[in-house]
C-alpha cells in the first residue's frame, strides 16, 4: 500500500498497519525469527557479515521500501498502527517511517508483532485494527 500510495494520486488516504522502513535491515540481520536460519545460511555460504548482506540487498528492496515514497504522501491522509514492543521491527525504523511521513496519526498497540496481530485484527479485541481504519477512513474520504 505504501508504494502505491506515495506514486499514484489515486490513493489519497492510506493506512499502514505494523508498518517499517529500512527491509534490507530486517532481512539482513534476521530480525524475522523463522527467517533467521535461512539468512544465517546465506550470510555463511556467501561469507557475508550482516552489514555486507545489508549492503548487497539494501538496493534490490529499495524498490519496496517505504522510505523512498514518504515524500509524496500527505501526512494529514496517513493512520499508521504499530506495535510498540515490536521485535520484528526496530523501534529506530518505525520512528524513522513515522518522521519520514511526516508524523501521521500514530496508534501504538502495546504488544509485540504476533500478540498485536492477534489482539487488533481479529474479533478477540472487536476488530479493533478494522474499527479504527474505517473511523479514520470516515474521517478523511
Amino acid at each position: 500500500m505504501q508504494v502505491s500510495h506515495g506514486v499514484d494520486a489515486r490513493i489519497a488516504t492510506g493506512v499502514f498497519v505494523l508498518p517499517s522502513t529500512k527491509l534490507y535491515e530486517i532481512f539482513a540481520y534476521g530480525r524475522v525469527p523463522h527467517w533467521k536460519e535461512s539468512i544465517d545460511r546465506v550470510r555463511a555460504n556467501l561469507q557475508l557479515t550482516p552489514d555486507e548482506l545489508a549492503q548487497k540487498v539494501e538496493p534490490i528492496l529499495r524498490s519496496i521500501d517505504p522510505i523512498y515514497f514518504s515524500k509524496s504522501i500527505d501526512p494529514t491522509r496517513v493512520l499508521l498502527i504499530e506495535a510498540a514492543q515490536d521485535s520484528y521491527v526496530p523501534a529506530q525504523a518505525r520512528k524513522l517511517h513515522w518522521e519520514a511521513l511526516g508524523r501521521p496519526r500514530l496508534i501504538r498497540i502495546d504488544y509485540d508483532h504476533k500478540v498485536a496481530f492477534l489482539l487488533s485484527m481479529t474479533f478477540l479485541s472487536r476488530n479493533f485494527t478494522e474499527r479504527a481504519i474505517v473511523e479514520f477512513f470516515d474521517e478523511t474520504l
